[in-house]
């Protein structure tokens, strides 16, 4: 899943020479000023890059997975409260977590979808992501 961000990132760098927050980059981020606590508008397409955090709700229900994510250099991309894990964990075991881990934190993902769908100005796709 980190990938994924990476390659977006990438992408925009690569066909954007000026670090500017526009449609393309509005679609995967939000631009954050941390000094308000506010996301800041698209407007005309042409305003500097702040702070990113991924448009995204993480679930792995492996807390290691998760943290290993956080400490990596996209890390800073992700907000604290779209972050859904559960510790020891399912041991990837399925059943268990269709079972008792899924009914256990569904509510708690749905909110944190309808949280992150609530921020978009046009919602048009979701994205999942797994392996």
């Amino acid at each position: 899943g980190a990938r994924f961000w990476d390659t977006v990132l990438r992408e925009h760098a690569g066909h954007c020479s000026d670090p500017i927050y526009d449609d393309a980059l509005s679609t995967f981020f939000v631009n954050h000023d941390q000094r308000s606590g506010s996301d800041i508008p698209i407007g005309s397409g042409k305003s500097a890059i702040k702070s990113l955090k991924a448009r995204a709700v993480l679930v792995d229900l492996e807390e290691r997975v998760l943290d290993h994510v956080l400490s990596s250099k996209l890390g800073e991309l992700f907000t604290g409260g779209h972050l859904i894990k559960d510790d020891p964990g399912s041991g990837n075991n399925w059943a268990k977590s269709f079972c008792e881990f899924g009914p256990r934190h569904r509510d708690h993902i749905l909110q944190q979808i309808h949280s992150a769908a609530e921020r978009c100005d046009s919602l048009q796709a979701f994205f999942m992501v797994h392996s």
